[in-house]
């Protein structure tokens, strides 16, 4: 149904005509802000599986940044509105759409927590369903239906979708109500796409909703057995998609070659290969199966699954990452195409294979990065796109039973204040040993407007001032995770104030997420860490040393002994330098024995060497997150 008529070569000559009338689409992950998990958040799956280890350590994205490119690049190139509401994903013949790439379209866009094209290529699902409630599966354009009837491997992942965009966006009920659809849906495949009790082959999937019953051809790359365990949690009919996960893997043990772990294009019910519907061979259909397969893995261990899988990582580290391709018979070979439809499946499998080829993964996950299709060929570079979601984290299960469990960490780091800085990484302290620094956090006026109780017993003498902490998750920095309030020790260390030990106490935040830090001090201009924040810690974070401060040659001052420090001068701390924090300083000069943010240097009076501090650092503007 989807290239056994079409020959990979002959889809050349498309190319001039796509690249002449598409439209680009600019990239939205995590927008808007506040999905429940974000792209690039996600690094662990509940099953058995391995990540690459070498994986991007740079970029928006950090070790998701592979993958957030490949998002780029297939929304830019494949996607295209119809309205003002609707998007499609454009298929090889760009002026057609099939159900397949929509529901494909929907997973990257829910995962990428992409709200606007999810809920456009939904739109673009129901306004094109039949009467059993599923899409048609070819549409020309934006508009007319030429190819009717249901393609059931579209419906699994639309479903499945659905539920992704559920858990993402729980409180969202408009345009859509993503949990009653996703009913509906998994509704509808149970009662015209699964085979009835009566029939050959009970509980297996069929190939849509128009083959009929009675019919015997079978695609095993639509058995989708951890989508099957999940709908069944998610409908409380558990009884049912358990029935049908066991069909599935019956037809699959049967199908699937004992050494390879390769598995036909299509079959018969008995899982005997044959030519119902296409040939008879490792292909264009049979690609999906390691993805089906990896993801039983890694969301359930299923042992069926991982056996098949570790069958194809043997197979492929026989052939070499390089050398690998389709189509071929299922006992493999090199005679297909070295494509991105077969090198990204086969990705998959290797990850969720045994820990043993961890090197394996880490060479085919490069490959999985450097090859891919020219325009307009959309199966593979959507697949491919797909398998880096999975590869990095950005393929986790909606209804798994367990969410990472928020714990109590210790974040430790070192940070100066240029005004309050003496030398050798030491500050003044002479708002403490003047008995001026409060017990209770400053931070509950604005533009902080922070409330909470954060409190000192006392402080000690050694203390140079409250900071406010802030963090967040990397890729959705407008949503703060927690704040904390911690006193400065004068070398640079923070010090809660409730134990009065090293490190600011955290007590949301989880081990399988990437975190930023935002440094908010009263009068000096705030920070934000430029490297990913992982928990328990390494090492302490160094904010006294430009690489580690997001544009840090702008936001930190040289103090040429080593060490660099935040800009003194932010009177009224809303992230930029300017005549107003000089009218804040004005007001009031000449206080002493004072806590007050116009004291820039931190000696407890406001005098002409606060206003030059100030002065040295006019017009110097903190990044967008730290703004008020």
């Amino acid at each position: 149904m989807k290239y056994t008529q079409l020959n990979y070569a002959l889809m050349i000559w498309i190319s001039a005509l796509f690249c002449m009338q598409q439209t680009q689409i600019t990239a939205q992950i995590n927008t808007p802000a506040g999905a429940t998990k974000p792209f690039g958040s996600n690094m662990t799956y509940e099953g058995m599986y391995m990540l690459p280890t070498n994986l991007p350590t740079s970029g928006t994205y950090m070790h998701a940044q592979d993958a957030a490119d490949a998002y780029t690049h297939w929304k830019t190139n494949y996607v295209e509105a119809c309205g003002t509401d609707k998007f499609r994903v454009k298929y090889d013949n760009p002026g057609e759409t099939v159900s397949e790439g929509i529901a494909y379209g929907m997973l990257l866009a829910a995962y990428a927590a992409d709200k606007t094209l999810f809920d456009g290529l939904w739109a673009y699902y129901k306004e094109h369903m039949n009467a059993n409630g599923v899409m048609n599966w070819k549409v020309s354009g934006c508009s007319s239906v030429v190819g009717t009837g249901g393609a059931a491997d579209a419906e699994v992942d639309a479903a499945m979708a659905l539920l992704v965009a559920d858990h993402q966006w729980p409180a969202s009920s408009t345009p859509h109500d993503y949990a009653s659809d996703a009913a509906d849906l998994i509704s509808a495949i149970k009662d015209y796409e699964i085979q009835p009790t009566t029939n050959n082959g009970p509980y297996q999937l069929n190939n849509g909703d128009q083959w009929g019953f009675w019919n015997d051809c079978r695609n095993p790359s639509y058995q989708p057995p951890a989508y099957f365990k999940a709908y069944g949690d998610f409908m409380d009919d558990t009884s049912f998609w358990d029935n049908c996960v066991t069909a599935s893997y019956d037809l699959l043990n049967a199908n699937v070659h004992p050494t390879t772990g390769l598995v036909s294009n299509w079959s018969d019910h008995n899982g005997t290969p044959n030519w119902c519907n296409g040939p008879n061979e490792y292909g264009w259909d049979a690609c999906r199966n390691p993805w089906r397969m990896a993801t039983d893995v890694a969301w359930y261990d299923d042992a069926n699954a991982k056996a098949i899988c570790d069958n194809i990582a043997t197979y492929v580290e026989s052939t070499g990452v390089s050398s690998v391709s389709g189509p071929v018979p299922q006992s493999g070979g090199t005679s297909g195409y070295h494509s991105p439809t077969f090198v990204s499946t086969f990705a998959l499998a290797v990850m969720a294979s045994d820990p043993g080829n961890q090197d394996l993964l880490d060479d085919i996950y490069t490959e999985n990065v450097a090859v891919m299709d020219g325009l307009p060929w959309y199966f593979g570079n959507t697949l491919r796109c797909i398998s880096l979601f999975m590869m990095t984290g950005n393929f986790w299960n909606p209804l798994a039973s367990t969410e990472p469990t928020p714990s109590t960490y210790t974040f430790e780091a070192n940070l100066l204040l240029e005004g309050a800085y003496l030398a050798g990484g030491q500050m003044t302290t002479e708002l403490a040993t003047s008995g001026l620094i409060p017990t209770d956090q400053p931070f509950n006026t604005a533009p902080w407007n922070y409330t909470g109780t954060e409190s000192a017993s006392s402080i000690p003498a050694n203390i140079t001032d409250w900071v406010l902490l802030d963090i967040r998750e990397l890729n959705d920095p407008n949503s703060p995770v927690e704040q904390k309030a911690v006193l400065l020790r004068n070398d640079g260390a923070l010090i809660d104030p409730l134990t009065l030990t090293e490190g600011a106490v955290f007590q949301n935040l989880n081990n399988s997420t990437d975190y930023q830090m935002i440094v908010r001090p009263r009068n000096h201009l705030a920070i934000v860490s430029e490297n990913t924040i992982n928990f328990p810690q390494s090492e302490s974070y160094d904010f006294t040393q430009q690489s580690n401060v997001l544009l840090g040659s702008t936001q930190l001052v040289d103090m040429e002994d080593g060490y660099f420090a935040l800009l003194a001068g932010d009177f009224n701390a809303d992230g930029v330098i300017t005549v107003a924090d000089l009218n804040g300083y004005l007001a009031a000069s000449s206080s002493i024995n004072t806590y007050n943010a116009a004291d820039f240097n931190l000696d407890d009076t406001v005098t002409v060497s606060d206003f030059n501090t100030y002065k040295s650092n006019l017009a110097i503007i903190g990044v967008s997150l730290v703004q008020y």
